[in-house]
């Protein structure tokens, strides 16, 4: 699993030139956002996960 999610989050990085949002979510839910954003080439902010106006 921390292999996968590891190859994700440098996906992720790749397609959006940014680093996922650290906010101490579950290793599993971190991992659901990051397919759904690469699927639809959105990042989380954009797919409404996270707003920068709330404090996590």
């Amino acid at each position: 699993m921390a292999d996968d999610l590891t190859a994700l989050r440098t996906k992720y990085l790749e397609k959006f030139d940014d680093y996922f949002p650290n906010i101490g979510i579950s290793k599993e839910y971190e991992k659901e956002i990051i397919v759904n954003c690469l699927s639809k080439g959105k990042d989380a902010y954009e797919l409404g996960y996270f707003n920068l106006e709330d404090d996590y």
